[in-house]
């Protein structure tokens, strides 16, 4: 399996356009709703630049390692040395636990900070783009509790993992068995929420390129 990075880029080259070309248009209540998404845009994007290394980049190198050690774990000999394996996982592990501990914080304000509702009602106010309007909010809306979903999970995995090397030392097949089952079952819960995210960040691009477009055209 691999984690496909999200359109972070293009959404900001979407927002930078925007914000030179029509700065001026602060007041108007279509391009502050825009600004609104768009900043939710940037504080998302500054968490997940924040640790140097993407999120999809290091769930696929974690979890290429946490296989490797699971498939040695069922021949495993005192003998054998997993220095170099046990190395790659700890460097992989840090990245989540540094995404955990510094990144999730961030994305969290971000939803808290985030006044869907108030918007909604200015949206309803609106005399252009009222419809299109809403579906950009709603769809922003979608990707913000997706992503928090996303980063619960990825708080989860953490806790079973901080425990893995423990584990790996484990002879009990009826401790071990089942607390491999469920860091498998975490990965693909993983999986699936964060497919879920990429397709609603998808949708969000494309609407949002849509209400520039739109806001745009009125003023060319």
């Amino acid at each position: 399996m691999k984690y496909i990075k999200t359109f972070l880029m293009a959404l900001l080259a979407v927002g930078a356009a925007a914000s030179f070309a029509y700065a001026f248009f602060l007041r108007d209540p279509e391009l502050r709703i825009y600004r609104f998404g768009q900043a939710i845009d940037n504080s998302i994007v500054d968490a997940e630049l924040l640790l140097g290394i993407g999120r999809e980049d290091f769930l696929n190198l974690l979890q290429r390692d946490v296989g490797d050690l699971i498939r040695i774990g069922a021949d495993y000999e005192p003998a054998l040395n997993i220095d170099r394996e046990l190395g790659h996982f700890r460097e992989s592990l840090g990245h989540l636990r540094d995404y955990v501990q510094e990144a999730v914080p961030l994305m969290e304000a971000v939803h808290n900070d985030a006044d869907f509702g108030a918007l909604r009602q200015r949206a309803q106010r609106l005399r252009r783009h009222r419809e299109l309007a809403d579906i950009f909010i709603g769809q922003q809306e979608s990707r913000v509790l997706l992503l928090g979903s996303l980063n619960v999970a990825m708080v989860e995995l953490y806790g079973l993992l901080s425990d893995f090397e423990g584990m790996f030392y484990e002879t009990d097949p009826w401790v071990t068995l089942p607390y491999v089952q469920a860091v498998i079952q975490q990965f693909e819960r993983i999986e699936g929420i964060h497919r879920e995210y990429m397709e609603a960040v998808e949708a969000y691009a494309r609407t949002k390129a849509r209400f520039y477009l739109a806001i745009r055209g009125e003023r060319s």
